[in-house]
């Protein structure tokens, strides 16, 4: 796909809930093309674990949500 079709935010958050249904960190494999998509992946996964951390729930639940 193109650049800014998504693909950064849909794989993270498919991390993102398999870390919530229980996986852990290391039993998720993601593999991109090159090491700034991986950087960008991560950056983005821990950004959206921060934020979430400090969000109250109403927010939380929205952006769990959106997420699937």
């Amino acid at each position: 796909a193109c650049a800014g079709a998504g693909k950064t935010w849909m794989l993270v958050s498919r991390i993102l809930r398999a870390l919530l249904e229980g996986a852990a960190p290391q039993e998720i494999l993601a593999i991109t093309f090159t090491k700034k998509a991986a950087g960008e992946m991560r950056q983005r996964l821990m950004e959206w674990l921060e934020d979430f951390a400090q969000a109250d729930e109403e927010r939380l639940r929205k952006e769990l949500l959106i997420r699937g």
